[in-house]
């Protein structure tokens, strides 16, 4: 099938239905492709004559949540996660689980379009894992890998902490934070390397993004 024609067919199967995943898309157009059109081929090669048919992909269950980030506070752990495709049915919950290896502690059941959970009552010095998965009426999605958080510790007035030591990103990406500027008076951020100055108790807001641009993600640290 040549290249620019699948695009343009993928692009028009993907502006009917906005919320499919990509694998929706590709496995569609290898389906509908007419198989064996030509003659005289190796036997490796696919084969296949693209046929566009623009009726509408069966819905399937959802993608995998993507940009996760977790940070810490005095027995806390906060995800943040970016919501993925819903497979082209609407999305009916979120859970979230948090794992001490592969102990699970604690399940948050979400509303659809939550993207934040916070797990409380845990324990400072400890590493926990996050696993996030979504669901729709067909079915469950797959669930992401249990990402380790960095070690859960205590943020407190005066110090200054790398924030590699407060936060992690699920993936190879660097991140890049600011304070918001409701909590100027909190804490502030600073760089060579990159990290936080906690200037009293209260609440540290901060806007998490990783070197790939996207959406910042609002984590609420609190600071003793």
């Amino acid at each position: 099938m040549a290249s620019p024609l699948v695009a343009g067919y993928a692009a028009l199967l993907a502006q009917q239905q906005p919320s499919l995943c990509a694998a929706q898309i590709s496995d569609a157009i290898v389906q509908r492709a007419t198989p064996n059109a030509l003659g005289g081929v190796i036997a490796t090669t696919p084969n296949r004559l693209l046929f566009v048919d623009t009726s509408p992909i069966p819905a399937t269950v959802p993608g995998l949540a993507s940009n996760i980030i977790t940070t810490v506070s005095s027995g806390s752990v906060l995800a943040s996660w970016e919501l993925p495709c819903d497979g082209g049915s609407t999305l009916t919950k979120t859970t979230v689980s948090l794992y001490r290896g592969s102990t699970l502690l604690q399940r948050r059941t979400l509303t659809p379009g939550t993207t934040t959970a916070r797990f409380t009552r845990l324990q400072n010095g400890v590493q926990y894992r996050v696993r996030v998965q979504h669901h729709n009426a067909i079915g469950d999605g797959a669930s992401t890998t249990r990402w380790k958080t960095v070690t859960v510790r205590a943020l407190r007035s005066g110090e200054t902490i790398p924030v590699r030591s407060i936060g992690r990103f699920a993936g190879d990406l660097t991140m890049k934070w600011k304070v918001a500027s409701s909590s100027r008076g909190v804490c502030k951020v600073l760089s060579n390397p990159t990290s936080i100055r906690f200037l009293r108790a209260g609440t540290c807001r901060v806007a998490i993004r990783t070197n790939a641009g996207g959406t910042p993600a609002i984590h609420n640290l609190r600071v003793n």
